[in-house]
């Protein structure tokens, strides 16, 4: 396994981590190697020469583990946008190199986590074609197919495989946290209605449209406060949101929580009415699934797989069509459209959805069944 573990946590590790976890040791003898050259998120200025040590030394010890090991299965979770793509490109070519001269029996299976937005030309017709050249590939989604329809026609073959979690909280806890439904119904004139943005505070999540639709959502309805919680993907990040509030005169009602770590994931839950993710290109975000795992609705941005999990029983899913101020008026009208609709038993509803759909045993089954086949 040449791929993502946690540390940091983001989705790829995570996923990393629960492949792990899920084959079986019986029908498995599995090594990994960390393809990740930092443990967070938080984007740090390396230099050149710092960056291409610890790549080359990921890239010796997963050769000579390689060589040492003789593996059946090669898994692979590389990065196919940034300049991420162009150092696992170089390991998936290395890789093909070992297998057609030492184990031609060898199989090489990528599993794609992220949809290929803002490639190139080369990328696109050149490299892609290369890359995906007689391997397996898993995606996560049969919605994602239309990102790749011409990307994988080298593929050896596709299967899917959806995300999963385990609930982030208990039984009994998420139980006890639904009430907040029936208060919020009772207390219309002084409950506080609580909306979340979960997960990293990058651009490309979306944190910056979920701050606009805060705001928007905060001057419709005084009751509202918006907590963020996870990362900052860098300082400028950082910088953007504490001058956005302070300049919106909005400090008491948009709050930053800090970075829920793993063990604290279910503090971003337990009194939230709402999860937003008014993201740009997320294929199949661990957010969602750990808002529904508790009975959570979620409004989202209509792109990667988000309507398959959603689905029109689980929150709302906003196109975007038309300018960016559209968008973010279409956001906060599903917001207010839900808010008056939910209630504690579409909720139950929502958990017993999660329970059936994103299960582990499914998807240990699944994984270890696409492995060996």
């Amino acid at each position: 396994m040449l791929c993502h573990r946690t540390p940091p946590f983001h989705g790829v590790a995570i996923m990393g981590d629960f492949v792990y976890e899920s084959l079986p040791k019986s029908a498995f003898s599995l090594f990994h190697i960390n393809i990740s050259i930092s443990s967070t998120v938080f984007r740090r200025k390396v230099s050149f020469f710092k960056r291409f040590g610890l790549i080359s030394k990921i890239f010796y010890n997963y050769f000579l583990k390689l060589h040492q090991w003789r593996p059946e299965i090669i898994y692979i979770t590389p990065t196919i946008t940034g300049k991420g793509f162009y150092r696992d490109f170089i390991y998936v070519q290395f890789t093909k190199l070992y297998v057609k001269i030492f184990s031609r029996k060898c199989r090489i299976i990528l599993h794609i986590h992220m949809r290929p937005v803002g490639t190139t030309c080369i990328r696109q017709y050149v490299l892609f074609p290369l890359f995906f050249r007689d391997v397996k590939v898993i995606l996560l989604s049969e919605l994602l197919l239309v990102d790749f329809k011409r990307i994988l026609n080298r593929a050896h073959s596709i299967s899917y495989l959806p995300n999963m979690i385990n609930p982030v909280m208990s039984k009994e806890r998420i139980s006890r946290s639904l009430i907040k439904y029936e208060k919020w119904k009772n207390e219309r004139e002084d409950g506080l209605i609580c909306i979340a943005y979960t997960g990293h505070l990058m651009e490309s999540k979306g944190f910056k449209r979920a701050l606009l639709i805060g705001e928007r959502l905060i001057k419709s309805n005084l009751r509202i406060v918006i907590k963020f919680y996870g990362e900052f993907g860098s300082d400028n990040d950082k910088e953007f949101f504490m001058r956005f509030i302070e300049d919106a005169d909005l400090n008491d009602k948009v709050l930053y929580c800090g970075n829920y770590t793993h063990d604290k994931v279910w503090t971003a839950f337990v009194n939230t009415h709402v999860v937003i993710l008014p993201t740009y290109t997320e294929a199949y975000p661990l957010t969602i699934l750990e808002a529904l795992s508790v009975g959570v609705p979620v409004v989202a941005t209509h792109t990667g797989a988000i309507p398959e999990i959603l689905d029109n029983v689980s929150g709302e899913v906003i196109q975007h069509f038309g300018s960016e101020l559209e968008f973010i008026d279409g956001f906060v009208r599903a917001v207010n459209s839900l808010l008056n609709y939910w209630d504690i038993d579409k909720s139950k509803n929502l958990i017993q959805r999660f329970d059936d759909k994103w299960c582990k045993n499914r998807f240990a089954n699944k994984i270890t069944e696409i492995l060996l086949s």
